[in-house]
C-alpha cells in the first residue's frame, strides 16, 4: 500500500496562515449547515461530498471539544479527511475553505492549537484513501 508521508509542522504552518476568524457561529449544527452550504455550492447535488463533510466537521468538532484526546481520535480524523480527499478527487483547496468554516472564531482557533500541540512529536504515515475512510456507503 502506498504511503503519504504528512509533515505536521508543514500542515500547521498552512492550516494558521490560511485562517481567519471572522464567522462566528456558536452551534455545532451551525458550522455542519455552513460546511454543508459550502459542499452544495461547490459540489451541487453530490451526496458523497455532503456526507463526507459532514463526517469530516463532526470530527473536527469533537477534536475541538476535546483537545486533550488528540491522539486517541487523530486516526478517525484522518479517516474523515482520507474519506473527504476521495470523494473530491483531492481537492485541496475545498479541504481548506471547510477548515476556515469549521475554525471561524478565536476560541476554535485556540483549541486547534491545543488539539495539535498535543499531536507534537508524533510521526505518522496516512494511507491513500479508500472508501473504508468513509462512514457511508458510496454512491
Amino acid at each position: 500500500m502506498k504511503l503519504v508521508r504528512i509533515n505536521l509542522v508543514i500542515i500547521l504552518m498552512l492550516i494558521f496562515t490560511i485562517l481567519s476568524c471572522s464567522k462566528s457561529r456558536s452551534t455545532d449544527k451551525e458550522d455542519i449547515n455552513a460546511v454543508i452550504k459550502l459542499a452544495e455550492k461547490r459540489y451541487p447535488g453530490n451526496e458523497n461530498v455532503k456526507n463526507a463533510v459532514i463526517q469530516f466537521a463532526n470530527t473536527v468538532l469533537l477534536d475541538l471539544k476535546n483537545p486533550e484526546n488528540a491522539r486517541k481520535t487523530h486516526d478517525q480524523n484522518l479517516k474523515s479527511v482520507g474519506c473527504l480527499y476521495l470523494v473530491t478527487n483531492g481537492d485541496y483547496s475545498f479541504f481548506k475553505e471547510l477548515e476556515k468554516e469549521i475554525i471561524n472564531t478565536s476560541e476554535k482557533n485556540h483549541l486547534y492549537l491545543k488539539y495539535n500541540a498535543k499531536l507534537s512529536g508524533l510521526s505518522y504515515t496516512v494511507p491513500i484513501a479508500n472508501e473504508n475512510d468513509c462512514d457511508f456507503k458510496i454512491k
